[in-house]
């Protein structure tokens, strides 16, 4: 019990949907007490300081990003240059243009959906191919289908 943080901001989106969400950076303090299974802590003193996932999401060119899924089995396409297809939720599928990006997130099931691992990389038209459904499985992007 107490206030919640997570020391990878990675592991917020496991608790938390980056679309209906805000985030901070915050330093947590008194009784604390760590989750087993990822980075979050309970803490019983709770200080916000600033935007903590605000690194990550400053990578991003929002003004060409075209559409990011973080729902379950949410797929994201996207078309032209230098454009993110970013699919962040379980199970998820995207597809980009050439010379565009894909980002993906590798969810595993236990008792509940657990983040292992983000990726993205840019559709090369070779090792990546353009328009070509990609998913992250054990942290390589795969050719899938969208059935």
């Amino acid at each position: 019990t107490g206030f919640h943080f997570c020391e990878n901001p990675f592991d917020i989106l496991t608790y938390y949907s980056p679309s209906n969400s805000r985030f901070a950076e915050v330093d947590g303090g008194g009784g604390t007490d760590r989750h087993n299974e990822d980075s979050k802590v309970a803490c019983t003193e709770l200080h916000v300081i600033g935007a903590g996932v605000k690194f990550v999401m400053d990578k991003i060119d929002w003004k060409d990003t075209k559409q990011t899924t973080t729902e379950e089995k949410a797929n994201a396409a996207t078309t032209g240059e230098h454009a993110i297809a970013a699919g962040l939720g379980m199970q998820n599928r995207a597809k980009a243009a050439k010379g565009s990006w894909i980002v993906l997130a590798e969810w595993v099931l236990t008792d509940k959906w657990i983040l292992k691992e983000v990726k993205a990389t840019k559709v090369d038209g070779k090792k990546i191919k353009a328009d070509t459904w990609y998913s992250l499985e054990n942290g390589k992007f795969v050719e899938t289908n969208l059935n």
